[in-house]
């Protein structure tokens, strides 16, 4: 009977699975109603993370404290040589997966309009346990981990540390038996994360990254299941199936949590096991290992920087192999840190667009994950050599090696090959990349009749003796709204020819709020003139004659991203400002380092910086630059003169706002912000003339569209990019196959 209870039971990895079955199966019923589930694995990840930090500490001390002076320097030379092996491994699998990425010619599908640069790591914050209260408190493992090492050191030859070592083993026991009480929580934490996964992802915001995807689940499945089990084979007495077997649970752990932090406990009893079945003497007790070896880039972190390599291959420029030395050099001393720090410093490096780095933060999605499986192999691997080697069992197999590594490389290949035809053949066929913003349509509403005309032509209906441009516009039921016609974000065509930007759908608005008749409250508290419409003509704005297009009664009023200058202030009226921007400079992507302020500016000769031809936020960066020795400021009358130059200007003077949506267009282009101090300038609407009603109409107007939200909602669509790609709900079968929510 017991027998086959037990044969009934499943077992903990089969619990896993079907929490995670479970949680799939959820979150494609309910699709993003399934988001609460987040809820519930983070509360599981929390409780797994409770106490690793506490068991790291008492593991360290007591396990370096046990060791004779010998050991300690044993335990350094076996440590750092197989970390270095495994390091090794890491950097060379790179440009060997780099290889999956077919060479092709492709444009941009990404940029921001950020200025702000990551920021610095600090690495004595990182590494040097000044308050070890506050590393512990901060979570700041290399630093707590330097603490654990000198105090293990100090005590190894302390009289008395007997009773240190009782104590802090009680700890470890305890702190080991709430681990697994919180483990037997996985499939219920697995199934929350699963759900909300299933249930939130979309395809479309992956698909992009399906590159970066496929050689990332390559090379982690080639390297956790292939080329480091069979090192650990080919040096010591365990065989393959001893150490998959023993990390079965460590593995898929890492990968529904995306922590292998989390996993550690899970490492110690594994290795254990493997020891114990192959009777291996350990001179260092596990738990030690796996706690120096976590603080230490791991494998899946190393793995990560394909991203870079990926990156430079989409935006048609491959790194070649002499560009890998300094560029694993680099990866792996920045792996010590953050890599929020490091794949920026890299991407600039190989000269690759930095804003793709958005793109890298939405590939954790999964990247991560899978990733974290490989680190946690890795730290599996790396105690288990360093185990058998301090204990004097590590030696060379061939007859492991030599077949295994032979079918290693067959399949890789087949694989890696497999991958570069597929994206030959798919991929890159699909995503020929357009800039966003040609994508764009108004999310807003439009007035009913609105009009692009193809030439500025003077009002067909002049104004009468005494009228106003209010009151003509009322009479003729129509307002004129001049527009430049290559302005982004403010006024631009898309890609299907539609007059759209952020001015755009002001003027719509504009012309909505001018309905003429009795005067009547809007349901959103606007004022409205009837119920009637009023028609709306665009009319091709000139922005360097826009007084000679004021003069000839061209338009009733001016809205494309107009900056506020001294000089318009005295040719036509302006309207109260409705928004500010912030000068800046755009240079290529790869020379931002040359002009992050002005004293690199200073230093670097026989610069040309264009400046787009009466615009204050260049002409007052401009002022800053003028004096400086070796720079000569050409004027260009389109902004698009800049980025079509092919190399003939070094810099670019203009709004960071603009600056950005020409990045969206031409991404080898980056924006600047090279004054210490930013410098914002007002944008305005012109109205030819002196006309104070319609003056006066337009600032209560913007004072009251500012008010209920709309250019904020305008701003953070049109400049941020925010919805720029509708969204739509997740595809579940509550919706779209049985219909029961909308």
């Amino acid at each position: 009977m017991k027998n086959d209870t037990e044969r009934r039971s499943l077992s903990f990895s089969q619990r896993v699975l079907m929490g995670a079955s479970l949680g799939v199966s959820v979150g494609l019923f309910l699709g993003d109603l399934a988001a609460p589930g987040k809820w519930l694995g983070d509360a599981y990840v929390g409780l797994l993370q409770m106490t690793v930090l506490p068991y790291v500490v008492v593991s360290l001390i007591a396990n370096i404290a046990k060791l004779s002076s010998a050991g300690g320097r044993r335990l350094i030379r076996c440590a750092s040589g197989v970390m270095g092996l495994l390091w090794l491994t890491g950097l060379l699998a790179l440009p060997v997966l780099a290889l999956a990425f077919p060479a092709w010619e492709v444009g941009s599908f990404f940029s921001s309009s950020s200025l702000e640069s990551p920021p610095a790591q600090d690495f004595q914050r990182l590494y040097i346990p000044s308050n070890p209260f506050a590393a512990l408190a901060g979570g700041l493992i290399p630093a707590v981990a330097l603490f654990c090492i000198l105090a293990g050191a100090v005590s190894i030859s302390m009289p008395g540390k007997e009773r240190l070592i009782e104590l802090l083993d009680l700890v470890s026991e305890v702190l080991t038996r709430v681990n697994r009480w919180v483990i037997q929580l996985t499939p219920l934490g697995v199934f929350g994360i699963a759900a909300n996964a299933a249930g939130t992802l979309t395809l479309g915001e992956l698909s992009l990254l399906q590159g970066y995807f496929l050689t990332i689940v390559l090379g982690v499945g080639l390297m956790a299941f292939g080329a480091l089990p069979l090192l650990v084979s080919s040096l010591t007495p365990l065989r393959y199936r001893d150490v998959m077997r023993a990390s079965k649970e460590p593995l898929l752990t890492a990968f529904v949590t995306g922590s292998t932090f989390v996993t550690l406990p899970m490492i110690v009893e594994g290795v254990e096991k493997l020891l114990r079945a192959r009777e291996v003497e350990a001179e260092v007790e596990p738990s030690a290992l796996v706690a120096l070896a976590y603080p230490f880039p791991h494998l899946g972190k190393i793995l990560s920087l394909l991203f870079v390599p990926f990156a430079a291959w989409f935006y048609g420029g491959p790194m070649g192999l002499g560009d890998y030395p300094a560029f694993m050099a680099s990866g792996l001393l920045g792996s010590f840190g953050s890599l929020v720090v490091t794949i920026p410093m890299l991407l600039e490096q190989q000269q690759v667009p930095a804003d793709v780095f958005q793109l890298f933060l939405l590939s954790g999605v999964v990247a991560a994950r899978t990733c974290d499986v490989l680190g946690t192999m890795g730290i599996l691997t790396f105690s288990v050599l360093a185990s058998v080697w301090m204990g004097g069992g590590l030696s060379f197999r061939p007859r492991r090696l030599l077949p295994g590594g032979a079918a290693l490389m067959v399949l890789g290949a087949l694989l890696v090959g497999a991958t570069r035809a597929h994206l030959s053949g798919g991929f890159v066929e699909e995503y020929g990349k357009e800039d966003i913003l040609s994508t764009m349509v108004s999310a807003e509403p439009a007035a009913g009749m609105a009009v692009v005309l193809s030439a500025a032509a003077p009002n067909p209906d002049p104004l009468a003796p005494g009228e106003s441009r209010l009151d003509r516009i009322r009479r003729r039921g129509t307002v004129r709204v001049g527009v430049a016609m290559d302005h982004l974000p403010f006024s631009f065509l898309n890609r299907d020819g539609t007059l759209v930007g952020l001015d755009v759908d002001m003027a719509h608005r504009l012309a909505l709020d001018l309905s003429v008749g009795e005067v009547a409250a809007g349901d959103d508290g606007m004022d409205r003139f009837g119920s009637g419409g009023i028609g709306l003509e665009f009319v091709p704005l000139d922005l360097e004659r826009l007084r000679e297009q004021a003069e000839a009664d061209t338009f009733d009023v001016a809205m494309s991203g107009i900056e506020l200058t001294l000089r318009r202030s005295e040719r036509v009226d302006l309207s109260a400002p409705y928004m500010t921007v912030t000068a800046a400079l755009v240079v290529e992507d790869h020379r931002r380092a040359e002009f992050a302020n002005v004293e690199r500016i200073a230093a670097a000769e026989g610069l040309r910086v264009a400046v787009w031809r009466g615009s204050y936020a260049s002409e007052r960066l401009a002022q800053r630059l003028v004096g400086v020795e070796g720079i000569e400021m050409v004027e260009i009358d389109r902004l698009g003169d800049f980025f079509e130059s092919d190399g003939a200007y070094d810099a670019l003077v203009t709004s960071a706002e603009v600056g950005s949506a020409w990045t969206l267009r031409y991404p080898r282009f980056a924006v600047v912000q090279a004054l210490e101090e930013r410098s914002e300038v007002p944008l305005v609407y012109a109205i030819p003339g002196r006309d104070p009603e319609l003056r006066q109409f337009l600032n209560h107007w913007v004072e009251l569209r500012t008010a209920s939200g709309t250019l904020k909602r305008l701003r953070r669509y049109w400049i941020l990019g925010e919805g720029a790609t509708p969204a739509t709900p997740r595809w579940s079968v509550i919706r779209d196959v049985l219909g029961w929510v909308e």
